[in-house]
C-alpha cells in the first residue's frame, strides 16, 4: 500500500538543477531535421521554444510540455508534490507526443515537410521532462 510521497529540500533542488540543465542545453541544440533544402532544414531549440506554439493543434501540442514543465518546477519549490507529479505527467505526455508526428510546418505559407530526424536538442528536452517526473516518486510501502 502506498502511504506517502516525500522529498526533502536538497533532493528537490537537485531534481530541479538536473532538469533545468537538460532543458537549457536542449535550447542550444538542433531539435529536428526536416525535408526542406539545407541549410534551413534544421530547427534550433530556442526557435522551437519561441515558435512552437504557433501550430498548437498539430505538432505544437508537444510545445505544451514547456509550460507544464515550468509549472511543475514551481510546484516542486512550493513543496506541492502531488500537484507537481500531475503537471509533470502532463509534461511527459506532451513531450512524447512529438514522436507521433511525421510532418511539420516549414513556413508561414502553410507548407509542410517531413520530419526526417529528431536531433540532440529534442532528446535532451525529452529527458528533462520524464527525469523530473520519475525522480519525484519516492514511495513508502507498508507491508
Amino acid at each position: 500500500m502506498i502511504i506517502a510521497l516525500r522529498t526533502d529540500k536538497r533532493e528537490r533542488i537537485s531534481i530541479f538543477i538536473v532538469s533545468m540543465i537538460l532543458f537549457t542545453v536542449s535550447l542550444t541544440q538542433y531539435v529536428y531535421t526536416d525535408s526542406s533544402a539545407p541549410p534551413d532544414n534544421k530547427a534550433f531549440g530556442f526557435m522551437a521554444l519561441l515558435l512552437g506554439w504557433l501550430d498548437i493543434f498539430g505538432t505544437g501540442i508537444s510545445w505544451c510540455a514547456n509550460p507544464a514543465l515550468w509549472v511543475s518546477w514551481v510546484f516542486l519549490f512550493e513543496n506541492k508534490i502531488k500537484a507537481a507529479l500531475i503537471v509533470s505527467a502532463l509534461s511527459v505526455m506532451f513531450s512524447f507526443s512529438f514522436l507521433l508526428f511525421s510532418q511539420i510546418y516549414l513556413d508561414e505559407g502553410g507548407n509542410k515537410g517531413d520530419i526526417v530526424e529528431r536531433n540532440t536538442g529534442y532528446w535532451l528536452w525529452l529527458a528533462s521532462c520524464p527525469g523530473l517526473f520519475s525522480w519525484r516518486f519516492k514511495f513508502i510501502f507498508k507491508a
